[in-house]
């Protein structure tokens, strides 16, 4: 048996309950300095729940090796082995969750939904506040703009009393409760101004928004969907909830948090290991929100194997709905093109018009968007109508929680960094 390292992820003994998606940098380290690289931005799988074994790597003899772990959300683990010859070694990840389990009260549509609550042995007793999230969809009247936040918010707002319960429960003793969305369409938004979207809150606290991608279509279903309502330590009266729409499929999911913290060379190497599992895009055309992830691989990752231009405007062409794909299809033409050229008006009405479509679902999208109209405004001071977008675009991604993968905005905040002319009350 030759070198080899096996990447284990666990805290105390047990395994990681959850599949984690990581890239891997290994270099031989000659005396004091690492030389020569033996794998670089090689994607790995950890945990439990996958469809195929935890990766392990050959390595090419015994010896010193640099080893760097990068997972989502900028996450690393970096250190120095030593292995020797036919020896498995194994490096473990660092994993920290909830000791202990307990089944979720059973929500209006249990039949539909499954919770469950981690609560942390330290502060199992201890009691919360109230929980509730909400799934509403908006028509086609509302104004969606986000340079009117106030006709938004409480267009959205207005929707509660026909809201479906997802979850709402009282004194939970949890810090971190999951709970699974339905798997297939069940508010039946009507694209392009229809969305569905989960509002939720703890007790008194203002309502966070998410994008919900609600007629996301996966393969033979609708796209595996896990929203994740967590409470830091200590529990106390005033500790708020964080909320989290995630993708229950590693891949994809470590794919946009990669994009999310701007790791261009990591999300490239999740996208290509995506692609070579079979996965590789071929509806993005009918899937939107597919489609809008390749697009911003395309605009950001800088994938060689993707098409430029051409596979952007198909993607438009296909998908002209989305603010996600405006957005990124923009940033595509923009970054190539040169003032006044026919690619740079193109570019610029496509960024200008995805403000218009309000929220993008992906919160790469905003960050993506604000770049584009800083562009717009360097290269032309006296642009009015992209100063205007920048100021409501900033104040949208100050609102907005920036580790998540799906647009998450504080209502609260976001109307409080409106002008007074603009504000509501939520």
């Amino acid at each position: 048996m030759s070198a080899v390292i096996k990447f284990t992820a666990g805290v105390g003994g047990s395994t990681a309950p959850r599949v984690l998606q990581a890239v891997c940098n290994i270099r031989l380290v000659n005396g004091t300095e690492a030389s020569d690289s033996v794998y670089s931005e090689q994607p790995i799988t950890v945990g439990n729940g996958s469809s195929s074994p935890p990766s392990q790597l050959s390595l090419p003899g015994p010896g010193k090796y640099l080893v760097e772990v990068i997972q989502p959300r900028g996450r690393r683990s970096i250190r120095t082995i030593l292995v020797k010859r036919d020896e498995e070694y194994l490096f473990e990840i660092p994993y920290i969750q909830p000791s202990a389990k307990k089944p979720a009260e059973p929500s209006h549509f249990a039949n539909r939904l499954a919770a469950r609550v981690v609560m942390s042995s330290a502060s199992a007793k201890a009691s919360t506040q109230d929980l509730e999230v909400l799934a509403v969809a908006t028509g086609t009247s509302q104004d969606i703009s986000l340079l009117n936040p106030r006709a938004f918010v409480a267009g959205v707002l207005s929707r509660r009393r026909q809201g479906h319960p997802v979850v709402r429960m009282a004194q939970i003793p949890a810090i971190d409760l999951q709970t699974e969305l339905p798997k297939g369409p069940w508010l039946k938004p009507s694209p392009p101004m229809g969305r569905a979207w989960l509002l939720a809150r703890g007790g008194a606290e203002p309502w966070t928004l998410i994008s919900y991608p609600e007629t996301w279509s996966w393969r033979a279903g609708a796209a595996p969907l896990l929203l994740r309502s967590q409470r830091e330590e200590p529990l106390n009266a005033t500790a708020p909830w964080s909320f989290r729409l995630e993708i229950a499929d590693p891949p994809l999911n470590a794919l946009l948090e990669y994009l999310s913290i701007r790791d261009w060379s990591s999300a490239n190497a999740m996208f290509r290991e995506i692609c070579s599992s079979g996965q590789d895009f071929e509806y993005k055309l009918q899937e939107p929100f597919l489609a809008a992830i390749a697009a911003y691989v395309n605009a950001l990752a800088n994938d060689e194997a993707l098409i430029r231009s051409e596979i952007a405007l198909n993607f438009l062409a296909g998908n002209y709905w989305m603010s996600d794909i405006w957005i990124a299809v923009g940033w595509t033409l923009l970054r190539d093109a040169e003032s006044n050229s026919r690619e740079f008006v193109q570019a610029r009405q496509l960024i200008l018009g995805s403000v218009d479509q309000g929220l993008p679902y992906f919160t790469i999208g905003l960050r993506v968007l604000s770049d584009a109209l800083n562009f717009l405004t360097v290269v032309n001071a006296k642009d009015q109508p992209a100063k205007r977008a920048l100021t409501a675009v900033t104040r949208a991604s100050l609102a907005c929680s920036q580790d998540a993968v799906f647009t998450t905005v504080n209502l609260s905040k976001f109307l409080d960094l409106a002008p007074k002319s603009l504000r509501g009350t939520p």
